[in-house]
């Protein structure tokens, strides 16, 4: 009998850490509600037979001139400029071999965007393009552990009018802005994440888990819509009704799903009501 308790309370002390660890921050679902009616044009409303490329001025502007939020990618590169980019190097976008973060602004500043006259755009040109129209969902690109893009982006948003929202795969990009500015909605990304990925297994636990949590004590968390049968994903929205947002959404049935379980879309190739 000794022996049956002492393997019951350690059964519950050992769910009672997880639950701890996969808690997000305090409510702050008010503030989040306005974000959460709007659905979320994925690296802008591009649209490659229009020559319309991802993450481009152009595809920004289509965005908020639809009446679209717009979810976007920031990186730091070598000089210390914020661009808005998706991928570590610029191979798939602009038919080169450079890593965003070892190269200067002027190298990449004369790169153009999948075979268009569109070069790749400075965060402040977004935000002068965007110019608080509609809301913004920026993604912190941190492929290392320097947290340097963290700072630049926030000071370029401290002249920024519109609303925004910032999330991040890097808990400790979230666990910076939980210390430095605690006022800004943050969240976590995370999805099942392949074995092929160059990460630490117990590292990919821990993220699919929603067990980083702990680190960075999201607000909102932005999971892979494929993905979301998933125990921690579940268990926060169950547990937490912690507010989420969906990605990718590319079909009207997906977009519908998703909206019927309370989150926003992040969509590309549809356009949705």
């Amino acid at each position: 009998m000794f022996w049956i308790l002492i393997v019951f309370l350690t059964a519950a002390g050992v769910f009672a850490l997880l639950i701890w660890m996969i808690h997000p921050a305090p409510d702050r679902r008010g503030e989040l509600a306005s974000f959460l009616s709007y659905h979320y044009a994925h690296r802008g409303l591009w649209d490659t037979a229009a020559g319309i490329p991802e993450n481009s001025l152009s595809a920004f502007a289509a965005a908020a001139d639809a009446g679209y939020a717009i979810e976007l990618d920031v990186h730091l590169t070598a000089d210390g400029q914020v661009i808005v980019f998706h991928d570590n190097t610029t191979a798939r976008m602009c038919g080169t071999s450079f890593m965003i973060e070892q190269t200067d602004w002027n190298t990449l500043s004369a790169l153009h965007l999948a075979g268009t006259a569109e070069p790749i755009p400075l965060f402040s040109e977004v935000l002068a393009v965007v110019d608080g129209r509609v809301p913004l969902l920026i993604e912190l690109k941190l492929p290392s552990s320097d947290l340097s893009l963290c700072s630049a982006v926030m000071h370029l948003l401290d002249s920024y009018r519109g609303p925004y929202i910032i999330e991040s795969f890097n808990t400790f990009g979230l666990r910076w802005l939980k210390k430095n500015r605690p006022e800004v909605l943050r969240g976590q990304l995370s999805a099942r994440f392949p074995r092929t990925l160059n990460v630490a297994a117990p590292a990919r636990w821990l993220a699919t888990t929603l067990l980083v949590n702990t680190l960075g004590r999201p607000h909102f968390i932005s999971y892979r819509f494929a993905d979301t049968g998933t125990t921690g994903f579940r268990a926060v929205r169950k547990l937490f009704r912690t507010p989420c947002f969906l990605w990718t959404i590319r079909t009207q049935e997906d977009f519908l799903i998703c909206r019927q379980s309370g989150c926003a879309a992040i969509f590309e190739r549809i356009r949705p009501a």
